[in-house]
């Protein structure tokens, strides 16, 4: 039996899944906010990165970091498009998914793996989800 969406994802900061709700009429009202971090990458990556105009920044670990949510648009991913059965990118910004209908956790999940894998197929950088599983899961590997 496929659980509900609402208190299995725990967002940095103490958010809960549907923590950063709007308007329940808003497409956007069930989220759990940004769902990457912005990943972790080489010198050289980030020189192909910056190349095609992708945002790259010291993170406050002194490590080079480049932009999730510009990765995701760059493999094709635009605000509103679906990416797993009930779950699609925000209609405002495609870093944030949003659950619709009777979305499930296992759906969401699914759709964080299938985006992180298309954004290492790409470009060889790995995706880390920025929500945390909160109870049992089942082993995923993102990217």
């Amino acid at each position: 039996m496929a659980a509900d969406l609402d208190g299995l994802f725990d967002v940095a900061g103490g958010e809960v899944a549907g923590g950063d709700v709007s308007e329940d009429s808003d497409a956007d009202a069930r989220q759990v906010g940004s769902v990457f971090l912005n990943p972790r990458i080489t010198d050289s990556q980030a020189a192909r990165r910056s190349t095609a105009s992708c945002p790259v920044h010291l993170g406050s670990d002194g490590e080079l970091r480049a932009s999730a949510g510009w990765l995701l648009e760059f493999v094709g991913c635009r605000p509103g498009q679906p990416t797993a059965d009930s779950v699609r990118c925000s209609e405002r910004r495609t870093l944030t998914v949003t659950a619709h209908g009777g979305a499930t956790s296992a759906e969401l999940d699914h759709a964080l793996a299938s985006l992180a894998a298309r954004v290492e197929t790409a470009t060889g950088i790995a995706l880390q989800p920025e929500p945390t599983r909160v109870g049992r899961w089942p082993v995923t590997t993102y990217a």
